[in-house]
């Protein structure tokens, strides 16, 4: 006897070919005799869904079934055996009368770590099934793949017909029986969880890369710092950064005669080895220096932009200082060196510097154009 206690329940060990005469209850032997003979040689003890786990590990894994209702009569049986392996969410044991349809469904979909799709030309045809689909499909993420497809009584030229991209998507096939559709689907879940593990222990190891890297660069970029090698790279970069700005006044004013701008550099002295000068023509100025550079050290150099004022010929107006920019040096792997501006920090290479600093005296140049 199962299910009603006045009702006689006819034998159905042949469970898989029909449905049952009635709804057998949870102790029923005859149940039990049903489910043991339907699950994988697995070793796998058949507990109640909300405490099935994954097989190997004791986590616990979800699964969402998508499904048409002309379908039941072989989702009730796979997801019997699928109850054996994990905790499933279906339709029939999660919703009772008053439950809100959307809400309840979303937070299963939420809830869940893959979707097992029962696909036929049912499900295609109605709206909530094609509705779960389209949430499994905005939950998926390139490294986390849920959608499971089985197809029921449909071709891949009928799938294909309804979503490309789930025709393109390797599935199971109903026809070949319940027990191969849950090997199937257990490989599946099985290689996913794995993927998603290496993934997952993927993330602090990179952050742990990342931080390797950092550190390594700040350790190369103190010893640069503190030796003949670093001055030497500071030594280049402002060659470098005189070659560059020059480059650009020649072509400037082949283009814009009218600037008049000239690049000039006195003759080095024991103070300041290393400057030159941009003469706009119109007033304004710029000296370029590498100060405080020593032999073996770089720690206490920097670049030092001046705009200036120059004084009038008559000597009656000093030079005015109107601003004063000042980029300091630093070194990334493998001994690149860079420039590090203030306040701000911004980051810049030799050449870029070159453009951002002549683009800061054009600025300053049409502001005094404007101005008068």
């Amino acid at each position: 006897m199962c299910g009603d206690p006045n009702t006689r329940a006819t034998p159905w060990e042949n469970f898989h070919e029909i449905a049952p005469p009635c709804t057998p209850s949870p102790g029923c032997p005859i149940r039990r005799r049903f489910i043991k003979s339907h699950l994988l040689d697995t070793g796998t003890k058949c507990g109640a869904a909300s405490n099935a786990t994954s097989p190997e590990k004791n986590i616990k894994v979800r699964i969402f079934v998508s499904y048409a209702s002309e379908d039941l009569d072989f989702v009730n049986r796979l997801v019997e055996v699928l109850k054996c392996h994990y905790e499933v969410w279906f339709a029939p044991y999660e919703l009772t009368i008053g439950d809100s349809l959307l809400r309840k469904i979303g937070k299963g979909l939420t809830s869940c770590d893959f979707g097992v799709v029962v696909l036929s030309n049912a499900f295609f045809a109605k709206k909530w099934p094609q509705a779960e689909l389209d949430g499994l499909f905005a939950l998926e993420e390139e490294t986390r793949k849920m959608i499971l497809p089985v197809w029921r009584s449909i071709s891949e030229h009928e799938v294909k017909r309804f979503s490309p991209i789930l025709a393109g998507r390797l599935a199971t096939i109903a026809s070949q029986g319940i027990e191969k559709v849950i090997s199937d689907l257990r490989k599946a879940i099985d290689v996913s969880s794995r993927t998603r593990e290496i993934n997952v222990l993927d993330s602090p190891y990179q952050t742990c890369k990342a931080l390797d890297e950092t550190l390594q660069a700040r350790e190369n970029a103190d010893r640069l710092s503190r030796c003949e090698e670093g001055a030497a790279l500071v030594r280049v970069g402002f060659e470098t950064l005189h070659a560059a700005i020059q480059r650009s006044i020649a072509e400037i004013s082949a283009m814009l005669p009218r600037l008049n701008l000239v690049l000039s550099r006195p003759a080095r002295h024991a103070y300041a080895p290393f400057v030159f000068h941009i003469d706009t023509g119109h007033k304004l100025n710029m000296s370029v220096a590498l100060l405080d550079l020593g032999d073996n050290y770089t720690y206490e150099a920097r670049i030092a932009c001046t705009l200036y004022r120059p004084p009038d010929l008559v000597g009656q107006q000093p030079a005015e200082k109107l601003r004063e920019l000042t980029f300091r040096p630093t070194f990334k792997l493998p001994n690149e060196l860079v420039w590090i501006g203030t306040p701000d920090k911004p980051v810049f290479t030799t050449v870029d510097l070159a453009a951002h600093i002549l683009m800061v005296l054009m600025s300053k140049l049409k502001e005094e154009a404007q101005r008068n």
